[in-house]
């Protein structure tokens, strides 16, 4: 079984430094799902300060462990909502394109494996400060391209 904490604070102080859960992750995929269903099974994201402020508006950090191996995981909005796109931008609360962030593939695994489980057994194995909701019933899809292949937009070579 998979386990879940949230952190509860976008960082961690090393030698009186910032240092941030989500230093070091990059994308991985995008996954379609309501911000409802997000909040149902992580809480609320970090906003404001506590993301770039520039192309994220909400972002939420997690640590996902399997038996003796853990991955940090980042889901958050790029360039969609109104931090990066002013008035035209989508309020968070109606964003469904959400990206996946990790240091490893595993990490996208791992976000995949915990849903299923989470569709199967309700709040089976989060950590205790992490409310007991049930997990939205609702589908999750999954994109293992990037932003710009699933968008029709160009690469960089």
């Amino acid at each position: 079984m998979i386990k879940v904490k949230v952190f509860k604070k976008p960082y961690r102080k090393v030698n009186g430094k910032k240092v941030y859960h989500s230093t070091g992750t990059g994308g991985l995929g995008s996954i379609y799902q309501s911000y409802d269903g997000w909040v149902k099974l992580f809480g609320e994201p970090f906003t404001g300060k506590d993301t770039d402020e520039y192309k994220t508006d909400a972002e939420w950090m997690i640590r996902l462990e399997e038996k003796n191996s853990w991955e940090v995981v980042t889901i958050y909005n790029y360039k969609d909502g109104k931090n990066y796109c002013g008035a035209t931008g989508m309020d968070v609360e109606d964003i469904t394109d959400w990206h996946i962030g990790g240091h490893t593939n595993a990490a996208k695994h791992l976000l995949e494996d915990y849903i299923t489980q989470e569709q199967k057994y309700p709040g089976m194995n989060r950590d205790e400060e992490i409310r007991a909701e049930q997990a939205p019933d609702i589908g999750w899809t999954f994109w293992s391209k990037s932003h710009d292949e699933l968008h029709g937009e160009e690469q960089d070579s």
